[in-house]
């Protein structure tokens, strides 16, 4: 017996090659695979090659489009996370920028209504004082309410007469200056109760008493306050006054509209906080210098010497003599004045 051999192809089941056996004197011997079917499976595996080369190249060509196309995905995601991070950024800075100029806002607001309070307060206790110092005029009743000074008799050194102390404010905190008026200083009532004054419609005869120890010199918890040169900048006082001025005081104000003075711990806690029930809580703070300007003159019209006719809108300004007023022609005070006032004409 003789057994066929079997051709392995790559890519094929196994060939079976017909093989003729014949007698021979050494027994039954094969003979050789025809050359037809050695050529046949020669073509199948060289074709095969060839099939599988073409077929691990698609997957490698395949491999690399998914590759690329994995790359230009990757890309992509890329950009367009870029993009939302930087609009993202854009946005919050925006945000921020905008939060900023509404909390600025909103403090200048806060800081306008507070300071026209305190206008407004000044003014109230200005208009207590005229009303602590006057009476109501009875010829005037049912009509427009009109109020008179009071009056005293003065008495002494033989001679006898009227006055009226209201008819100016009381200098309260002026230090001597003689341009000062008014100063928020501490344990300092806005006015006296003198002789003559009364209370009108429940409020005392003597102004309220405001200002705190604190003076405005003094820094605050933020480090900041008021230096001199800030209260001597209106130039209203001498050399020697603004030498010897006092800085004025703090004037606090909570939310009950009182003015807290002493300053404990435990009312200092309370000030601070600004929970909506907490009506001690403290809302801001000023201190004011009223200065009397009924002296000053308007040098741009004062003393100009032209003819009364041509200055009756004017009043009499123009009849001042400025070299009296200002110390005389021979002062430095003068000549910078000129100088000043009419550079071309005063060469």
């Amino acid at each position: 017996m003789c057994n066929p051999p079997k051709l392995q192809v790559a890519g094929f089941s196994s060939i079976t090659v017909k093989e003729e056996c014949r007698l021979s004197s050494k027994g039954f011997q094969p003979d050789k695979t025809p050359d037809h079917l050695i050529s046949f499976a020669s073509g199948i595996r060289e074709g095969s090659s060839v099939l599988l080369s073409m077929s691990i190249r698609l997957l490698r060509m395949r491999r690399a489009i998914r590759l690329r196309q994995a790359g230009y995905a990757l890309v992509f995601v890329l950009a367009m996370l870029f993009l939302i991070l930087a609009i993202a950024t854009a946005f919050f800075s925006r945000a921020m920028i905008h939060r900023q100029i509404g909390s600025a806002s909103t403090t200048q607001v806060k800081t306008q209504v507070f300071t026209q309070a305190a206008v407004d307060l000044l003014l109230d206790d200005i208009q207590h004082e005229i009303e602590a110092g006057s009476r109501l005029d009875p010829a005037a009743a049912g009509a427009a309410t009109i109020r008179r000074p009071i009056t005293i008799a003065l008495a002494g050194n033989g001679t006898s007469g009227m006055v009226a102390p209201a008819v100016v404010p009381q200098r309260v905190g002026d230090g001597g200056a003689a341009n000062i008026l008014k100063a928020s200083r501490n344990g300092t009532s806005f006015f006296t109760a003198g002789s003559g004054y009364r209370a009108v419609d429940g409020r005392p005869p003597a102004g309220p008493i405001r200002a705190s120890s604190t003076s405005t010199m003094a820094a605050a918890a933020n480090r900041r306050g008021i230096k001199m040169d800030r209260w001597l900048k209106p130039g209203l006082l001498t050399a020697t006054e603004a030498a010897a001025f006092q800085p004025p005081d703090w004037i606090y104000v909570d939310r009950a509209g009182s003015n807290p003075t002493s300053f404990s711990d435990e009312e200092l806690k309370s000030m601070a906080k600004s929970t909506p029930a907490n009506s001690s809580f403290v809302v801001g703070r000023y201190a004011y210098v009223i200065y009397d300007t009924g002296g000053l003159f308007d040098i741009n019209v004062a003393g100009n010497r032209l003819p009364a006719g041509e200055n009756s809108g004017r009043g009499r300004l123009n009849q001042v003599s400025l070299p009296q007023t200002l110390g005389g022609n021979n002062t430095g005070n003068f000549a910078g004045f000129v100088g000043w006032r009419s550079p071309v004409s005063s060469t």
